[in-house]
């Protein structure tokens, strides 16, 4: 059974997030503006009960191809949060989940 997305951000899960957010990314029209992907990607994180904020990181790193990065805080059971960072590799034609 495939794990939330809140699941897998509470165990640190990398393989499941891949799979649960190339899901999400695939769903997305990529033409266009890449501001605008990443203001997309941004909701869509920010969507899960478990996730307080979502901030875009300005720049992306220096890859081949380059990744984007997203400040996710999360809620943790009780009262406690920290805050995890999601890469996003910006391919020509597609974008997708770096373990980076």
């Amino acid at each position: 059974m495939e794990k939330s997305f809140c699941e897998a951000l509470y165990e640190n899960d990398k393989a499941s997030l891949k799979i649960i957010l190339d899901k999400k990314l695939d769903t997305l029209d990529i033409k266009g503006s890449s501001k605008r992907h990443f203001e997309l990607i941004k909701a869509e994180i920010a969507k899960y009960d478990c996730v307080s904020a979502v901030e875009i990181v300005p720049g992306m790193l220096r890859s081949d191809p380059p990744i984007k990065i997203f400040e996710v805080k999360i809620n943790l059971p009780g009262k406690a949060s920290k805050t995890l960072e999601i890469g996003i590799q910006v391919f020509p034609d597609k974008l997708r989940f770096n373990y980076y």
